[in-house]
This record gives structure tokens, C-alpha cells and sequence, in this order.
């Protein structure tokens, strides 16, 4: 096999589906996902789906939602890959539990000092802070 071959896409399970490796992270490169191993690969995909399930289930059945989370924590951990930002911020900082804009958290924006979010989770009470402005521009 040449090294071109290597740098081509994966192939398609069907003539109508997408790649599996795109449906699973949209937010990884191609490059990213190519350099991790399979166990690692295989562990994205199960936290992407628990994720998507846990998003789906607030609504109606909180706690099994709050289940598919602690799984897909509990897979990450274990195979020591680190969470994207969009799942890190959808679980409290200092409970664990799963948040959902409107549903258990509220979500603020403040212009004091520096623009910033604040997500209070009402499970617990506690506040988390997320600055709006890119680290290159902190700097100036």
C-alpha cells in the first residue's frame, strides 16, 4: 500500500450513508481522528452516542439522561481521552451532573471586566465561568 492510499478517506459502508468517522465527531479533523488508535476511536464514537441519547432523554426521563453521562464520563476516563469542549460544558464542574441550557442550568451573559458566560447549575447552586474573548485577544 503507497502513502497516498493512507491519506484517502475512508470508504463508505453505502452509496447513501456518510463516513462513519465523520458522523462521529464533525469537530475533530480527519488527521485527529486518523492518529488515534482504534480503542480510542471506538471509545469517541460510544461517548458521541451516549451524548446524543442524554440530549434526547432530558426532557422526559432526566435521570437516565444524567446515566448516559456518567457513562460516557466514565468511558473517557478510562480510555484517558479527553472530552470536546461542547460535552465538557454540558456537565457541572462541581457536582458532575448533565446540564441542559433551560432545562437544569441557566445560562447568562456579563459584560463586567471581561465578557464572560455564566452557567449556574440549579442542581447545585454553583456558577461556572466561560470567558467570550479568544486568549489572543486577552493578551492586548
Amino acid at each position: 500500500m503507497s502513502i497516498l492510499a493512507s491519506k484517502r478517506k475512508p470508504i463508505l459502508a453505502s452509496q447513501h450513508c456518510q463516513c462513519l468517522y465523520v458522523q462521529v465527531q464533525p469537530n475533530i479533523a480527519w488527521s485527529a481522528l486518523q492518529r488515534m488508535n482504534k480503542t480510542k476511536r471506538i471509545a469517541m464514537e460510544r461517548v458521541h452516542i451516549l451524548f446524543r441519547l442524554a440530549k434526547e432523554a432530558i426532557h422526559k426521563e432526566p435521570r437516565l439522561a444524567q446515566r448516559y453521562v456518567e457513562i460516557a464520563r466514565r468511558i473517557a476516563m478510562r480510555t484517558r481521552l479527553r472530552l470536546p469542549v461542547e460535552y465538557r460544558r454540558l456537565i457541572c464542574r462541581h457536582c458532575k451532573s448533565f446540564i441542559y441550557p433551560g432545562v437544569n442550568c441557566r445560562v447568562r451573559i456579563q459584560q463586567r471586566r471581561e465578557p464572560h458566560m455564566v452557567i449556574t447549575c440549579l442542581n447545585c447552586g454553583k456558577h461556572m465561568r466561560i470567558p467570550l474573548r479568544k486568549k489572543e485577544e486577552r493578551k492586548r
